[in-house]
Parts: structure tokens; sequence; C-alpha cells
């Protein structure tokens, strides 16, 4: 029995051992997370958890902000399964996720993150600003070959961080892969605007094929592959050569494709080519073709025959990066009668007198992406707007480059709209009989994918002021329609507008200035305008030119007068009547006069007989003889001494001048020539110092006995910096050793050797110290110590117990 006790007691010793063995032994339990994945001064991103958890995982972040990667690879451990969650601020961009983590939006810029199985995990977070177009270049920057520029456009986008890939192919060759941001969805259905397209650089023929010409998504449509073929080199505008691996020719190659012979009745023009049939026996048709891009007139023809009432009496083909819409205000036919011409089939038929001026109006567009534009009159104001400029900014083909178009227009019928370009600013600025202008414009409010705003404000679907600016950001839109509400007289100001100086209509009621011109004491003065001193002229050009009035100073004399009370007796050098235009333009959203400058006078004063002549240079330089300039060197580590100078070359004399009854002239000095003697004198290189002035004046002033220098005047000084300490002082000055002065060594300090030994004493004494820092263990390290010391002793308690209860309990 007591056999058994013994026994049942070491086995309950041995368990308790192993135990607490397996109790010190590490548990991976993760702690709470909250760390910052990326920061910059607008975009704040970063993971957090509150709660501890079990079986953490590791997650690697990649962050990508507008197509550039800002974070790559970077690893966050413990991260708890459960409840972990990203919070991005990131004000003005969209954000999209990619990777094998679920991602859901919560609320305050909380996202929520679904972990699934396994240890790791990869997360990229794409960023990009939220817009409603983009154009994108596709360039390898390591090859330095630009391929073309990826466009979109979509007003009504939910994102525009969708991540899709465009991989590019040349001569059916791959060549380059580059990630863009896009709306997730974009289509390019037939018979609307394009959501999404491809031009070409200059190396690449113009025609583009897709794998996905339709439409982008986020299945299996999500990446897009450009198909481009290069350019026959020859570089002839009309070539026929398809390019491609297959051409072989070379840069002004002479070979038939290259140069395709001229038709008989064709004619070629930089924006197209005109082919037309000459008359038949009924003797044909006067005509000449105008050619428009967007709006502006581009060429002209010579006076034609052609035959009308068949098919491909006239065709005109544009050039490549030139579009004209069918049925959408694509020309004009200007004859006698009701004329008209089929665009696509060629047929041409003109009703009038055959010998009449009769004229073709082709009118081209540079963007394929359009909207038709009608502007209409309120029954109001049909009398007094008679048209409208338009203006926006478009690319040339011509010039490879975008620039401003502007043109008029003059028609108001719906069949006479304009085509305006997508996700453009359209200035629309209307033209109104004198002394009119248009106050207020509106759109429809059905409208959610145009902008209309005024030059004078706007407010939801009404725009204010005579010009008005249209955007349209959906490509949904084709046709839009903006309205003349209502206009306004434009009046001329009164006299008491201007005297008062009503709307600041005279910056700082500045309008007439009287300046001395021979008396530098004689500061100019300036005026308001004095009743009865003016007269307002006429209102001149119209609305859409900008509206103007003069304003004739009549009465000199009281301005003058005026300023002769404060300075004395003067004079006006000239008879000239001074005029002053004021402008009718928007200043802080509203519509006012504006003066363009101020009439001036320019007036003399008589200096009296015993103006002095000004010094000659012997004169000057013998007042200033050895006491212009002094050179001051203020580096405290060198002793070099102040050293003045007489005038040398390069200064300048001034003219003669008065203040307070008294003559002056002013001697002009320049700093470079005397620090350069200054740094001979020295032996050492000299510079100004970067708060020293270049140059300087000294006055000189006229007395009874001549010209002398002003009190207080000379010398002037120059600071100056030298790289080293160079020579104490001047090289002529010789130092006495035993001078008690002298900066050179003391017998009675301490030798340099014993403060060497000092010093190494106390460096000694502190590297002693950092050594005992060093190898004194932290108490994480200690605990961790003592805890593993506490384990190997109950492991060997462990074995001997159990050795032990092994050899009895065998006995």
């Amino acid at each position: 029995m007591n056999f058994l006790k013994n026994h049942f007691k070491k086995g309950i010793a041995l368990g308790a051992a192993l135990f607490m063995i397996i109790s010190l032994m590490p548990v991976h339990v993760s702690a709470a997370v909250d760390e910052t994945l990326y920061q910059n001064e607008n975009i704040s991103i970063s993971i957090k958890n509150n709660n501890n958890a079990y079986n953490p995982k590791t997650i690697t972040f990649d962050i990508i902000v507008d197509g550039e990667t800002v974070v790559e690879d970077k690893v966050v451990t413990d991260i708890p399964q459960a409840n972990s969650k990203l919070i991005i601020d990131a004000d003005g961009y969209d954000v999209t996720f990619d990777g094998d983590i679920g991602v859901t939006k919560g609320i305050d810029n909380n996202y929520n993150l679904q972990i699934g199985a396994g240890r790791n995990h990869e997360l990229t977070i794409n960023l990009a600003s939220e817009k409603t177009s983009d154009d994108i270049r596709i360039e390898d920057t390591d090859s330095n070959t630009y391929y073309g520029t990826f466009s979109w456009v979509k007003g009504e986008a939910t994102t525009s961080a969708y991540r899709r890939l465009v991989t590019v192919y040349v001569n059916g060759e791959y060549a380059y892969e580059q990630y863009v941001n896009t709306p997730d969805q974009l289509n390019n259905a037939t018979g609307s605007n394009k959501q999404f397209w491809f031009t070409p650089s200059d190396d690449y023929n113009e025609e583009v094929t897709y794998n996905h010409p339709y439409a982008l998504d986020t299945a299996a449509n999500s990446d897009l592959e450009i198909y481009l073929t290069t350019k026959c080199p020859c570089g002839n505008p009309y070539c026929d050569c398809p390019g491609g691996t297959d051409c072989t020719c070379h840069e002004d190659c002479e070979c038939e494709l290259c140069n395709p012979p001229l038709g008989d009745n064709e004619i070629r023009t930089p924006y197209g080519v005109i082919e037309y049939k000459e008359p038949g026996l009924g003797g044909g048709y006067n005509l000449t073709v105008e050619t428009y891009v967007n709006g502006v007139l581009k060429h002209t023809t010579d006076q034609l025959r052609i035959r009308s009432g068949e098919v491909d009496s006239l065709n005109f083909t544009p050039t490549s990066g030139y579009y004209y819409f069918n049925d959408e205000n694509s020309y004009d036919l200007i004859t006698d009668g009701a004329s008209s011409w089929d665009q696509r089939t060629g047929w041409i038929t003109i009703v009038g007198d055959r010998d009449d001026d009769n004229v073709l109006k082709v009118y081209l567009w540079t963007f394929e992406n359009h909207a038709s534009l009608d502007v209409e009159r309120r029954l109001s104001v049909d009398d007094d707007v008679t048209g409208y400029i338009i203006s926006y900014e478009a690319y040339n083909p011509e010039t490879k480059q975008n620039e401003v178009f502007t043109y008029e227009a003059t028609s108001f019928l719906a069949a006479q709209s304009q085509m305006i370009p997508i996700n453009t600013d359209v200035t629309i600025t209307a033209i109104c009989n004198s002394p009119y202008e248009v106050s207020q414009w509106s759109s429809a409010d059905a409208y959610t994918g145009v902008e209309l705003t005024g030059s004078e404000g706007q407010n939801n679907t009404e725009a204010y002021g005579n010009s008005a600016t249209i955007k349209v950001t959906s490509t949904a839109y084709t046709d839009v329609t903006v309205y003349i509400d209502a206009v306004r007289e434009v009046k001329l100001p009164t006299e008491d507008d201007l005297i008062s100086n009503k709307d600041e209509c005279f910056d700082g009621n500045v309008a007439v200035v009287v300046d001395c011109i021979n008396n530098l004491e004689h500061e100019s003065s300036n005026y308001g305008l004095i009743a009865d001193t003016f007269t307002i002229g006429q209102l001149e050009g119209n609305s859409a030119t900008g509206y103007t009035t003069k304003v004739i100073i009549t009465q000199p004399s009281e301005y003058v007068n005026r300023y002769n009370q404060v300075n004395g007796e003067h004079t006006r050098v000239d008879s000239d009547v001074k005029v002053i235009t004021l402008k009718w333009e928007v200043v802080n959203g509203e519509s006012q006069w504006k003066a363009v400058g101020s009439a001036t006078y320019d007036v003399i004063c008589d200096q009296g007989e015993d103006k002095p002549e000004k010094p000659d240079q012997p004169t000057v330089e013998e007042l200033l003889l050895g006491n212009a300039v002094k050179i001051d060197c203020i580096n405290t580590e060198a002793d070099h001494d102040d050293k003045v100078y007489g005038l040398k070359d390069g200064y300048t004399i001034g003219d003669v001048y008065t203040k307070d009854n008294i003559y002056y002239v002013d001697v002009t000095v320049e700093a470079d020539v005397y620090v350069e003697v200054y740094s001979t004198d020295m032996g050492s290189q000299h510079t100004l110092s970067a708060d020293s002035k270049t140059s300087d004046v000294i006055t000189l002033v006229y007395t009874e006995e001549g010209w002398a220098v002003a009190e207080n005047e000379a010398p002037v000084t120059f600071t100056v910096e030298c790289e080293d300490g160079g020579s104490t002082t001047d090289p002529g000055d010789e130092e006495d050793p035993n001078d008690p002065t002298n900066p050179g060594e003391d017998p009675s300090n301490p030798q340099e050797g014993e403060n060497d030994e000092t010093n190494d004493s106390d460096s000694s004494s502190d590297d002693n110290d950092a050594s005992d820092s060093t190898h004194t263990p932290n108490t994480g390290d200690t605990m961790h110590i003592y805890l593993m010391a506490a384990s190997v002793s109950l492991l060997i308690l462990c074995i001997y117990a159990l050795t032990h209860f092994k050899k009895e309990f065998s006995d």
C-alpha cells in the first residue's frame, strides 16, 4: 500500500512539472493593430483592429495613387482575422481593391476586410482622382517609345479608379502593356458618342483596332488590346501605302503608292480631297467650295464648273482627323434657289442661274465626340440679339496641338445648330444691337450632364452676363439647347458717377496725374475727376467686342492749378487733349464701367538761374579722396582690418536736383571693384556678404564754397566675407611675438598635449559609460533569461523524477 502511495505522489509531481513546462511555452496571440500604411498631405491610409485574436494573418500591401506605386510590398503581421478594417481618408479620390481579401465599404471612411483561410494574403489599394474624363499617355519610358493616348469620358461615372490592363500590339507583335484607371463600365454603342478611344502617335496609322471595341467592363471585357500599324515613312500626306511590316518605302519615296496620280477633276487640300464631274451637255453650274474647320474658314477653291443632278457630281473626302456629320449642319449651299447636296452619294442639285457665284460651304470638325448645340431666343429678345460667337479649344491635326477656335454664328434655327466637343468648355458670347447685351441664359432642367455658367455667375440652370459657358460632360447627350432669356440696356455713366468714383471706376480714384519732370523734390499728385472739367463721349462697340466710351478732359488747368498750390508755379510741357477710355466689363461678377489708365499731365518748374552745373570727375574724386568706400570683412574667424578707399573706376555722377531749395547730386559706386582690391590687399579672396548692397550712393551738396560731401554721406560701407582666415591683418603689418595683443601662442597657456590628454580622458569616460549602457540587458531580456532558466531546471527535474519513478516502479 505504501508502495502504491509513494508512486502515486511521484506521478502527481511529474504531471505538475510537465504542466508548468507547457504553461511556459509561448502561444501566439496577436495584439491590437493600428498601423499607418501611407500618408501624405491629401491621403491617409491605415489598418486597425482593437481586438486581440488567435491565428493572426500577414498581409502584403501595395498602394497605387493615380498610376504611381507609392507603397510596394509593405508587410503587416499579426492582423486579427475578424473585425479588421482599413481607414482611408482621401477626399477627391476614388478607391478600388485587388487581391485575395474581400473589402466592403463601411461608414466614415472605413473599409471592412474579409480575410480568408491561410496565413499570408495580398491586397492592392488603388486610388484615382475623381474625374469624368481622362487622357492617358501610353508610353514605355524605358525605351522612350510613345504609342499614343488612351482617352475616356463619362460624366455619370461612379468611379474612375477601376484598374485595367492596356496592351499594345504593333504590326501584330506584342509591344507594351500599361495599367490605366477608368470607370468600371465604358460603352461605345453604335449611334452614340464614344466613351473610350485611342489616338495613335505620329509614328502609327490612325486606323486602330481593338479586341473589345464596343464595351469595357469588370469581367470578360476588363482588359483592352490595341492593335497599331506603323506608318509609311515617305512623309507624303496623300500616300496610299498602308505601312506595316510589308512596307518597304523610305523617306521621300517616289513609288506610285506614295505618290498617287492626281485625277483630272481632283483637288487635294490639307483638309480633304474634292472630286467633281465636269459639266455635260447642259453646261453645268459655277461653284466655289469653301472648307471650314471648327467654324473657321481654312480653304477656298477657284470657281469650278460642275455637273448637277447626278451621283458623284461632287464628293468631299475628309483627311484623317477631320469629320463632317451628315444631316447635322454639315454644309451650306448658297444659291438663288432651293439647292441641296448629299455628302454620302455626292449628288448635288443647284437651282438658280448657272453663272451665278454659287458657294458650297463644307463644315469639318476635328473632334468625333460631339453634341449639337441649338441656341434659341425667347420671343421678347428676338430683335435685339443678332447672333453669337462660339469659342472652344480643340485639337488641330494640321499643327498637331490644341488651339482655340472662334467663329461667329448667325442662325437660331434648330436645323442650323452648331457642333461642339464633349467635355470641353464652350463659350457663347451674344451679339446684340447697341446698346443691348444679354443678361440671362438658361438650359433645360432635364440636363444632368450639362454644366452652364455665366460671366456674372449662375444659379442651377440659369447663367448671367453677356457670355455663358456650356460643358457637356455626358456622352449620352447628343443634342442640347440653350435659351437667351433676357437682355438689358448698357447705359453710359453719369458725371456724378465718375466724380464719386462709383464702383471704383478709377482704381484708387486716380483719374488725373500731374507730374513734375524736372525736379525730383516735387512728387507727382493724383486727383479724382473734378466737376465741369470733362465730358463723356458716345457709347461705342457692341456686346461681342465690348462696349467702350471716352472721358475727355476739357479743363486741365484745374488740376495743374491745384498742383501749383502745393508745389509752386509749374507749366505744362504740351497742349495735348487727354482722353481716358472706359470699358464695360465684368468685375467681381458684375458688369460695370472701368477706366483703362488715367490722364497724365507732365509739368516743369522754374529752378532759377543759380542752378549749378554738376561737378566734373576731378572735383568729385578730390572731394572723396581716400574716403569713398569702406570694406568690412565680417568673418569672425579672420581678423582682417577694414580698409577705406578713394573713388575707383566704375562710379557715375547723377544730375543735379533740389530738395528744400538746396541742390544735390548723387555719386553711385559699385562694390565689385573695391572687393577685388580688398582681396588683393588682404591676400585672400573675398565676396560680398548676403545682406550687403551691390552698389551705394554718396550725396554731394552745393554750398556757398561750391560742391562738398554731405554730412555722414562718406564713406559708404560694403560688408564682405572670406572663405578662409587668410592673414590676420594687412600683410604690410608686422606682428611682435612679445606683443600681448598678438593672437599667437601664449607660453603661460597649458600645452596643447595637456589639453589633448584631458580631452582623451573625458572621451574615455564617455566611452566607458556607453559600454556599460550597452551591456545592461533590458527588463524584457532579463525576464526572458529567467524564464528559460526556470524551464531548463524544471526539465531536468522532470527527467530525474521520471527516471527515478521508472526505477522504483520496476523494483
